[in-house]
């Protein structure tokens, strides 16, 4: 693309290509994404829309800026993502989409859920807020569904602060998403741009739906535009920080385990590594306080399953995912965005040191 482009309309085009996709389309964070995809895909109130429990809350909120209703599928043990016989189980004459999650980048079992989608005439959504470049049986995840967001907030592996990035094969959609991300202005295109020459005329239709600012500005634009020269080499860091962290994990210890890689056609890109804890949460929160002595760094639990939030309960959405509410106190989340592969050993040297130290009840 020329470099007279603007550098939305760059780092558009530079994402598109990054993952392999025909579309990518800037937007101000990775939640407005979700939200501009479900609308495109005419999702609205009465529907039901599939989505894992164990995320961050964003995922379900977008479905309830629709208007439609979080049914959650429960995940699978070893991976913690979407388990498709959960999936095929919440299936209702209301489904419209399935929203799957790459946590901690890792992807999920995306031909088994692509296999429900084509039988049950579902959208496919995938949130890949934390796994750019995952890898799926030999494919970039982002380009099984039928869209995919990513998020580029401070702590991805491509970040411009805040930022969000729709990508997508299908024509109809992208269309849709650009003109809703745009205050639905009819005649926007690439990189949000509207003809000022013809919005000078006093009878101009401008809006043809009701619209969003969720455009991203071109300074983060500017910023993302590096990031993504840089994404396979940004994307190795992390792969190479997860490794220390396995190896130091089984070198010292069985009473943790890992997000478990079900086949070496998964290839998990490490927003972050999720320790498991056998023992249950007292066990996890004595792990993390002799961390923290040792010098280790922020170590973060898993979020609660959503609908066991305030916010959700208010609402009167429920869940019942057993596997989700059993794992979720046991995982604690070492952080991979390091700089530097030196600091990264820093903190694994300190996670043997932790683990030969904890006592277990």
């Amino acid at each position: 693309m020329s470099k007279n482009c603007s550098p939305i309309q760059q780092v558009e085009s530079a994402f598109a290509y990054l993952i392999g996709t025909k579309h990518a389309i800037a937007h101000c964070n990775g939640t407005a994404t979700l939200h501009s995809i479900l609308t495109a895909l005419r999702v609205g109130p009465g529907d039901e829309v599939i989505v894992p429990p164990l995320t961050m809350a964003s995922t379900s909120m977008a479905v309830l800026h629709t208007g439609a209703t979080p049914v959650y599928a429960d995940i699978d043990y070893y991976s913690l993502v979407i388990d498709p016989l959960s999936i095929r189980d919440r299936i209702t004459r209301n489904t419209k989409a399935i929203i799957t999650v790459s946590l901690y980048g890792m992807p999920p079992d995306m031909d088994k859920i692509m296999e429900i989608s084509r039988e049950f005439g579902l959208w496919v959504v995938e949130d890949n807020a934390q796994a750019p470049l995952a890898q799926y049986k030999g494919r970039t995840i982002g380009t099984i569904g039928h869209a995919a967001s990513y998020s580029f907030q401070s702590t991805k592996h491509l970040s411009c602060g805040e930022g969000g990035m729709v990508v997508t094969n299908d024509d109809g959609i992208a269309e849709r998403v650009r003109r809703f991300s745009s205050l639905g202005y009819k005649d926007v295109t690439e990189g949000g741009k509207i003809d000022k020459t013809k919005i000078q005329a006093s009878d101009y239709e401008r809006h043809s739906v009701v619209g969003f600012n969720y455009r991203m500005s071109e300074t983060q634009a500017e910023l993302l535009l590096t990031q993504t020269a840089q994404a396979e080499a940004l994307v190795k860091l992390r792969q190479k920080i997860g490794l220390l962290f396995h190896n130091a994990i089984w070198s010292t210890s069985t009473k943790y385990a890992e997000q478990y890689t079900r086949s070496y056609d998964y290839t998990h890109v490490y927003w972050a590594f999720p320790l498991i804890s056998h023992k249950g949460w007292a066990s996890a929160e004595q792990f993390r306080q002799r961390f923290y002595q040792n010098g280790g760094d922020d170590i973060y639990s898993a979020w609660l399953p959503t609908y066991q939030e305030p916010a959700f309960r208010r609402l009167g959405i429920e869940g019942k995912c057993p596997v989700a509410e059993m794992i979720q106190p046991r995982i604690l989340a070492l952080k991979t965005n390091y700089k530097t592969i030196e600091k990264a050993e820093e903190q694994a040297d300190i996670v043997k040191k932790t683990l030969r130290e904890v006592t277990w009840e």
